[in-house]
């Protein structure tokens, strides 16, 4: 996630990258009485940085996750992520017991930008996803890659295709768990990720030094780990 940082006459506008993990173990019903169905996360942990490096992140939450949760001795846990190569590799070192998901937000996100107003072709290759028909996916996206000249689309879809392919792993296992009830899927994470940062940070004409964005940063943390 981006935040805008403070812009200064004569300079570029900067961005902060803010790295965000959300730990949890299931969901529960959030009222105890009354027909509301409405649900939250159990035992949910949220630990966000923006000067940390990549890797000090990983570390940093894999070392709360273990003392919370104890991750190396669960019997099944799931890591979750947007596709990007750092989290996939960061995954295999500092969660190396977990299984990797894609999250479905980030992925049908990314599936609507390459064709733009295509809401067939999205639906199509939706369904095949939902299906866990991911060679299937492959092909046509390989077929519309030869059959379309503009470059600029071509260049998009090429992207996307890589996207796809490098995430494969965790595209099937997300569907797979998708199906399973007893299971949370890594799709509840963005909206925390969204109520957790992104509605106190993107206001309009909102802009933040590097210094204030972290400061409020660890008061929303410490406000939602109680």
């Amino acid at each position: 996630m981006l935040f805008r940082s403070g812009k200064k006459r004569g300079r570029k506008l900067r961005h902060l990258e803010v790295k965000a993990g959300i730990g949890y173990t299931g969901k529960e019903a959030r009222y105890k009485a009354g027909r509301k169905k409405s649900c939250k996360l159990s035992q949910k942990i949220v630990y966000v940085d923006i000067r940390a490096k990549r890797n000090e992140f990983l570390d940093r939450f894999s070392c709360l996750s273990e003392k919370i949760f104890g991750t190396s001795l669960a019997k099944k846990s799931y890591f979750g992520g947007d596709g990007d190569t750092w989290i996939r590799e960061g995954k295999k070192e500092y969660f190396g017991n977990s299984e990797y998901l894609l999250c479905p937000f980030h992925l049908f996100r990314n599936l609507r930008r390459p064709l733009p107003g295509k809401k067939k072709i999205h639906n199509k290759l939706k369904k095949l996803f939902e299906n866990n028909e991911v060679n299937k996916v492959l092909s046509r996206l390989k077929r519309m890659i030869k059959l379309i000249h503009s470059r600029k689309l071509k260049k998009k879809l090429m992207e996307f295709y890589t996207y796809v392919n490098n995430n494969r792993q965790g595209i099937e296992a997300s569907m797979r768990i998708r199906m399973d009830k007893k299971i949370e899927s890594a799709g509840a994470i963005e909206p925390n990720i969204d109520k957790t940062i992104a509605h106190r940070f993107k206001g309009r004409g909102m802009s933040w030094s590097e210094d204030g964005a972290q400061a409020l940063l660890k008061i929303r943390q410490t406000i939602i780990n109680n």
